[in-house]
């Protein structure tokens, strides 16, 4: 599947303890993911970014974009002039892909 059609399934997700190291998911369109579950995944950071300070959001309004954040700066939910918008490569978007399969893995076993 791809990372829209994962999205898309899972619909919307919010953890019941929001961390700033959980998976949230609203409506399939905005994919927002701490750095814990990152670092969990060993997700392909760029090399100029601080792995743990930094969260990544995905969107589908900006598709193949990843917008790299650190909450000190500025909200997940908005995407500004000078928000660290950068292209996803195929290793990063796999990563992504992987992530999203296990967590409708853990919730269809929860069920």
């Amino acid at each position: 599947m791809t990372l829209h059609e994962l999205l898309s399934k899972v619909g919307s997700y919010t953890p019941t303890t929001p961390t700033i190291h959980d998976i949230y998911i609203i409506n399939g369109a905005y994919y927002r993911l701490g750095s814990n579950k990152l670092k969990e995944f060993d997700y392909p950071y760029p090399e100029d970014i601080k792995k743990y300070d930094t969260q990544l959001v995905y969107r589908i309004t900006y598709p193949g974009k990843v917008h790299y954040w650190n909450s000190s700066k500025n909200s997940p939910g908005h995407v500004r002039e000078d928000s660290d918008m950068r292209d996803l490569t195929e290793e990063q978007e796999a990563c992504l892909v992987r992530i999203l399969e296990e967590h409708l893995q853990e919730r269809e076993n929860e069920e």
